[in-house]
């Protein structure tokens, strides 16, 4: 995916995972962001769940199963889904949020197979 917003998300993913505080920052500021708006078109709102689980899991070393590009693909989507300024800014009614949610579903269904081992182990006692 060539989207010059989501290459600086991915970027900063990098860095994030270094400063387990801003990590945090990230995945509060994705939680809120989706329990203050209706995301349902497509299981948005369940997509990003799973998403942010992942993630916490990852950091916090209890989840190691996925590969470092996949680890940073997730977080680079959260940080472009809380960029107010990207390819389509998010204070524009209704379209402001189509290419996050665009770019969230083409990372979901790119990572689908790491997803459902997630989910899988998630579900059997992880």
């Amino acid at each position: 995916m060539d989207n010059r917003y989501f290459n600086i998300a991915k970027n900063r993913a990098k860095y994030i995972f270094r400063d387990k505080q801003k990590l945090i920052r990230l995945l509060l500021g994705v939680a809120r962001k989706i329990s203050t708006n209706n995301f349902e078109f497509k299981g948005i709102r369940t997509k990003l769940k799973v998403i942010l689980r992942m993630v916490r899991a990852y950091a916090v070393g209890k989840y190691k199963l996925i590969p470092w590009k996949s680890i940073i693909l997730l977080t680079a989507v959260l940080i472009y889904f809380l960029m107010p300024l990207d390819l389509m800014p998010d204070f524009i009614p209704v379209t402001g949020y189509i290419d996050d949610f665009s770019l969230l579903l083409w990372v979901y269904n790119h990572l689908q197979d790491d997803i459902n081992t997630f989910v899988w182990w998630e579900e059997n006692g992880s």
